[in-house]
């Protein structure tokens, strides 16, 4: 019975350590490619820019830290001129200049191995409002548990327990009966009080659990059909491979 009991929040508490850790990874993530290479040129060129660029040149300087002993940048908008200059000159899978022609195998799409920090950041976005109803769904339940055990505290002060006499049959042996029956009434009341805000906390918990479960159906679907449409573009390029 109380293992039927503890589950609710043993699923709370396991479901928000588990979007608690995703969202210490993904913040190391943006940190770590925060300052490389490929971060920077992202904000000057598209991904179809980039993938031919760096099938022409080494692919593992995307993820080079922009800083000295690393790759330093001297003269920024000369740098960049150069690179709009390759790019102008790769067309489909070859790249031409008056001195060479490069046809390159395969379909390499080196950008696309590399993490994506704004798209980390929209999933970190994702992952720290589920975080969100998880810690609601136990605040609610830690509530409920304390609710719970003051009910029954103040329903063994009224009743009594087997080593304890309750405060009902002692009313009868008080010489102040008035006095101890206004006692009694308070204690009733406020055990209706606690009750009812014992109600209200499973209505929440009930609530919060039906969104998450919403939230996880949708971000399942939205999942499978990423994975449908890159299996579909899968298929596309293998046609042409």
């Amino acid at each position: 019975m109380r293992s039927a009991e503890n589950q609710p929040r043993a699923k709370a508490v396991e479901r928000r350590d588990i979007f608690a850790g995703l969202i210490r990874e993904k913040e190391q993530t943006i940190a770590r490619f925060d300052k490389v290479v490929v971060t920077a040129l992202r904000k000057q060129f598209s991904d179809d820019e980039l993938n031919p660029l760096f099938r022409l040149l080494n692919p593992d300087l995307l993820e080079y830290p922009v800083a000295a002993g690393s790759l330093e940048i001297h003269r920024r908008p000369e740098l960049l001129a150069a690179l709009r200059g390759l790019i102008s000159k790769l067309t489909g899978d070859a790249y031409h200049d008056d001195n060479v022609t490069i046809t390159f195998r395969g379909v390499a799409v080196p950008v696309a191995k590399v993490a994506n920090v704004e798209t980390v950041r929209e999933r970190l976005e994702e992952d720290r409002e589920h975080l969100k109803r998880w810690q609601d769904i136990l605040s609610a339940i830690e509530q409920r548990e304390t609710l719970e055990k003051e009910k029954k505290s103040i329903q063994e002060e009224l009743d009594g327990t087997t080593a304890r006499e309750g405060k009902i049959r002692r009313l009868f042996r008080y010489e102040e009966h008035q006095k101890s029956k206004q006692q009694e009434k308070r204690l009733r009341e406020e055990f209706k009080n606690i009750d009812e805000t014992i109600k209200v906390a499973k209505a929440r918990i009930e609530k919060l659990t039906v969104s998450q479960q919403a939230a996880e159906k949708a971000e399942a679907a939205a999942q499978s059909a990423i994975l449908k449409q890159e299996d579909e573009l899968n298929k596309i390029m293998g046609e042409f491979g």
